[in-house]
């Protein structure tokens, strides 16, 4: 069973993705005015957005660099400055119920008169 990553997005967008560069492809795959098939692009077209618009430095690696790693330092930018935000989920059980601490018993030895 693989883990997924969920969060909401700055516009309300539910995205995830099992590793971060999937869910910078889901927001890329959600936005009207992104590049269609060039990561890379995007990367720097949300970078551009956050300097234009919110004057907020979103650190999205150097363009060329490795794109696994860039969309790990975006991601990790877009949480740090509130774009993105950890999809709080609930159980779906009950919580277990917790069991009290065991109390032991100590004997101690009467002094020998």
């Amino acid at each position: 069973m693989s883990r997924s990553l969920a969060f909401v997005y700055l516009d309300g967008r539910e995205v995830e993705g099992s590793s971060p560069r999937q869910v910078l492809e889901a927001l890329r795959d959600g936005d009207v005015a992104a590049p269609p098939h060039d990561l890379g692009r995007f990367l720097d077209l949300v970078s551009s957005r956050g300097a234009l618009t919110f004057s907020v430095t979103l650190e999205v690696g150097e363009p060329g660099a490795d794109l696994d790693g860039r969309c790990r330092q975006a991601l990790t930018s877009l949480i740090q400055h509130g774009w993105l935000r950890v999809k709080k989920t609930s159980a779906s059980w009950p919580p277990r119920a917790r069991t009290t601490a065991a109390t032991v018993e100590v004997k101690t030895a009467r002094p020998l008169a």
